[in-house]
């Protein structure tokens, strides 16, 4: 097992209180899957870092740079940096980002419309 407290990926944050001890490998895929990511979002002057893996399987991560805090970072979080890793990281239980809190609209399937744009059909009829 690895620490990945050594090499803390985010300069200037202290490391979170939980556990950090990792598999190497599954860091290593994780970080090869981010390294996927990162032009498209160094494109827009932001990146993604990962913070931790948890215990429970759970990928940490944090947008930096112009993506900490933009709007959009939660699309960009689950359509993008979440489906790519769970499709190459299967045993990865869920992915989060700090500071990007999920929309209502977040929870809803891929496919399905937000109670907004079923009462604009509803009212358009």
């Amino acid at each position: 097992m690895l620490s990945y407290l050594s090499n803390y990926p985010v300069a200037g944050r202290a490391p979170p209180e939980c556990s950090m001890i990792m598999n190497p490998l599954l860091v290593e895929r994780v970080e090869n899957t981010l390294d996927e990511i990162r032009p498209a979002l160094e494109l827009d002057g932001g990146t993604v870092e990962l913070l931790e893996i948890t215990a429970a399987g759970v990928a940490r991560l944090a947008f930096v740079g112009a993506c900490a805090g933009c709007p959009l970072s939660a699309i960009t979080l689950r359509l993008g940096v979440e489906r790519l890793l769970k499709q190459r990281v299967p045993e990865l239980t869920g992915v989060e980002a700090e500071g990007v809190t999920q929309p209502d609209w977040a929870a809803l399937p891929i496919g399905a419309q937000s109670p907004a744009a079923q009462q604009m059909s509803v009212a358009g009829r």
